[in-house]
């Protein structure tokens, strides 16, 4: 019996599915945790089967895909209306109690998602998803202004609620006026790669892919940048390629390879394999636009890496650090001692330190930052530490 299964609150016969209660994962997609964790939750009781159906609602076709289980069913529905659709994601819990506690139990502690926080609907999932793509067309064909257009953008592309959403339409408004685009910057990392020398770690500069280089995410980003382009909207959107990481975070600890460079290989890459990818699009060096606030981000830089403890609690230094022993253990092959355990929570300090730092250069080079990272609300709130007005739009899934 497994772990869940004994913990559990118990299953009441009595406790039969509500008839009508549907939990929304998803209206922009078939991903991100909410549906993550629900499709790990209906699988986990057993086996499951599979459905399709495909139907017409007036000027509207369906597409309905169920998967059912013990636990309950997941919906996925796709409805099309000409060349508009919408994707949304819905499960229906055989027990809402089991569920719940699924969440409490399984969720991490940063960033826990609750059943309470989960919207909930009475109307059926074809009906819910039909009635969302009409709605999204008669607010389209509502919609006029620059404002109200990148507000509807950013609300439906956005994985996570957008941070100082008012201060982007803002300062669109403000672009637009000056007659300017709107500036976007989006932080491309380097491949950091770690080798044993000795007993001690040695960095260099790898050239593996970026994960805005992989089909998925280069798929997304070219969705969003045809997104921005067919609205209109005046903008110009910079890679920022974080080139003060090897420097900032793992200086002493870094190899005799021509540092410049191997840093000026993988820029070469990313400028024709995503930086071609819209003419409102270029690679830019942040150590370019950093280096115009350079004596206010050393200051910040220290006094983010004096008060980590009080800014993001001891237990995220120390499981960030924990990570890091075991990639060094684990993959470098390095031994376990004193000094590789304070390398780690060196690197682990500096690494929060220089994301704070970097929030009030953008909040003053950029109009708002897009965070691609594959863990978007941590890094978001890390970049926000010292900068809580930082505007931040999450178009990428983690």
């Amino acid at each position: 019996m497994t772990e869940r299964q004994n913990c559990r609150p118990e299953v009441k016969k009595n406790e039969a599915r509500p008839n009508s209660r549907y939990l929304i994962l998803s209206e922009n997609g078939f991903g991100g945790k909410k549906y993550r964790l629900a499709k790990k939750y209906l699988k986990s009781s057993g086996n499951t089967t599979e459905s399709w159906a495909i139907k017409r609602d007036g000027n509207c076709f369906v597409t309905q895909v169920t998967i059912s289980g013990e636990a309950g069913r997941l919906d996925k529905i796709t409805t099309r209306i000409g060349s508009k659709k919408v994707k949304i994601a819905i499960f229906q819990p055989a027990n809402e109690s089991d569920f719940a506690y699924y969440l409490e139990k399984r969720n991490p502690v940063k960033d826990k998602l609750l059943f309470t926080s989960l919207t909930i609907t009475e109307v059926s999932p074809a009906t819910y998803a039909v009635g969302t793509l009409r709605e999204k067309l008669k607010t389209e064909t509502e919609v006029s202004t620059p404002t109200k257009k990148m507000r509807q953008l950013l609300k439906e592309t956005s994985y996570l609620p957008v941070q100082n959403l008012e201060t982007i339409l803002a300062r669109l408004e403000d672009s637009i006026t000056r007659n300017r685009p709107l500036r976007i910057g989006c932080f491309v990392c380097l491949n950091m790669k770690c080798l044993q020398s000795g007993d001690k770690p040695v960095y260099f500069v790898g050239q593996e892919k970026n994960r805005l280089e992989t089909p998925k995410v280069s798929k997304r980003t070219r969705e969003i940048l045809s997104k921005l382009e067919n609205s209109g909207l005046n903008f110009a959107w910079d890679f920022l390629l974080a080139d003060t990481d090897p420097l900032d975070i793992y200086d002493e600890w870094l190899g005799q390879q021509e540092l410049v460079k191997e840093i000026g290989r993988y820029k070469s890459r990313l400028e024709k394999s995503i930086a071609s990818l819209s003419p409102n699009t270029s690679i830019k060096s942040w150590s370019d636009v950093q280096a115009m606030f350079q004596k206010k981000y050393q200051t910040d830089f220290q006094r983010a890496f004096e008060t980590c403890d009080q800014l993001v609690g001891t237990e995220y230094i120390a499981s960030s650090a924990r990570r890091r022993l075991a990639y060094f253990t684990d993959r470098v092959g390095l031994p376990y001692s004193d000094e590789i355990t304070k390398i780690c929570e060196t690197t682990a300090k500096r690494n929060i330190a220089l994301y704070a730092a970097q929030g009030p250069i953008l909040y003053d080079s950029y109009d708002l930052l897009v965070i691609s990272d594959p863990d978007p609300s941590r890094l978001g709130k890390i970049q926000s530490l010292l900068c809580p007005k930082l505007p931040i739009w999450y178009p990428f899934p983690g």
